[in-house]
């Protein structure tokens, strides 16, 4: 587990200048993101982590909201560049992109971005070095011969990104969760507004994330949530319930249900608990709840159960 530090930075322009044609950017760092300011018309928000981890040693995920006339000459990082238009419109180089279009530049690829004059763009967009900028370059090629592509639902796009930016500190283990991120964002482009509909476009990451909610399910079956588990795993719950249910074929409400019916029958066979106390420790809060899922499942009470298999 690779140790790494963490920041969040604010660039902003003064409104008043940029009417008179200026757009020089002011810049602030913050250790926590709730200092972030969220109320200027022109800014920038992102969250910075310094890995330092051949596979990862820079990530960087921030929400640009540019003014007109804003450009970034001759940009060229040793890093890839991922950049979701969610309103608005611009350049790269002499390509114009607009809202729906995701555009990539790979690394020390030399390039300039422009917003555009009459309707600024507004992005979300991730920086990240390492090699595993290698295996986001193969799978983005397989699904363009260009450095774009189409995506759609752009407020989900900038929840997620908000999600992350917004909500406190990563987790020790940063390279999971930063993956995390990256494929939870470009599956919107790569699979527009659904997921994958076969087990070969499924990605082994896709299921090694369910794997790992899977795992949290099972150890914490008692008082999990859908909401608890997709965030154990780093994964905004609407885009965690999508994949989820691509992956397995259920909903993650039905497989905790399941996992839940489960246990209780293991506990009438092969325990002296009570009804009553095998509700309190599987977590339900009410008795008829858990008869009523029983007995939709198993076609008997968990009493005519235990006498049948005893």
């Amino acid at each position: 587990m690779s140790s790494y530090t963490y920041y969040y930075e604010h660039n902003y322009h003064n409104e008043e200048e940029v009417k008179k044609g200026a757009s020089k950017r002011m810049t602030a760092v913050y250790s926590h993101p709730i200092l972030l300011p969220r109320d200027r018309k022109y800014y920038m928000n992102c969250l910075v982590m310094n890995i330092q981890d051949p596979e990862i040693s820079i990530f960087k995920l921030g929400v640009d909201v540019t003014p007109p006339y804003y450009s970034i000459k001759n940009r060229c990082n040793n890093a890839l560049f991922l950049s979701f238009v969610l309103d608005g419109a611009g350049k790269v180089d002499e390509t114009r992109f607009e809202c729906g279009d995701l555009y990539f530049t790979v690394p020390m690829q030399k390039h300039t971005l422009s917003s555009d004059n009459q309707t600024p763009w507004t992005t979300v967009w991730i920086m990240i070095a390492g090699s595993y900028t290698e295996q986001l370059q193969s799978e983005l090629i397989s699904h363009t011969t260009q450095q774009w592509l189409k995506f759609r639902q752009p407020d989900d796009i900038l929840k997620i990104a908000e999600f992350f930016i917004y909500n406190g500190q990563p987790p020790e283990n940063a390279i999971p969760y930063i993956k995390g991120i990256v494929q939870t964002l470009l599956s919107y482009a790569v699979y527009g507004d659904r997921l994958p509909d076969s087990d070969q476009k499924i990605t082994f990451s896709m299921q090694r994330m369910i794997s790992k909610a899977k795992e949290e399910i099972n150890q914490h079956l008692s008082t999990c949530t859908v909401a608890s588990v997709a965030n154990r795993i780093h994964l905004e719950r609407k885009y965690f319930c999508r994949l989820f249910t691509a992956v397995t074929g259920v909903t993650p409400q039905d497989y905790i249900l399941e996992c839940k019916m489960n246990w209780v029958k293991t506990a009438l066979i092969e325990t002296n608990l009570s009804v009553n106390e095998i509700v309190t420790q599987i977590g339900y809060n009410h008795r008829n709840g858990l008869l009523a899922a029983f007995k939709k499942k198993f076609g008997c009470s968990p009493s005519e159960y235990r006498k049948m298999n005893r």
